[in-house]
């Protein structure tokens, strides 16, 4: 046998049901503050375009994600504690 790699956003026990109990794995998490900032870098280099794709998908739900503009106006560490 050799090694295998799964990536995945999923949290481990998603898996749980599928994987071999006599298997050996090992689950690398990440720290939610770094997550956390990576998807604001994700909002501030977003573009009009982006915003409308994420704001006016059908289905959506909850309110609509707000310009990273208008959030560092308002103060960052208020949207902080949004999220």
């Amino acid at each position: 046998t050799h090694p295998r790699f799964l990536k995945t956003h999923l949290p481990f026990d998603a898996y749980a049901p599928y994987l071999n109990p006599e298997g050996k794995y090992i689950y690398v998490g990440r720290d939610g503050r770094d997550a956390f900032m990576s998807l604001a870098n994700h909002f501030e280099k977003a573009n009009d375009n982006w915003y409308a794709a994420m704001n006016e998908s059908p289905g959506r739900v909850g309110p609509p994600i707000p310009h990273y503009s208008d959030v560092v106006a308002n103060g960052l560490p208020v949207w902080f504690d949004q999220w």
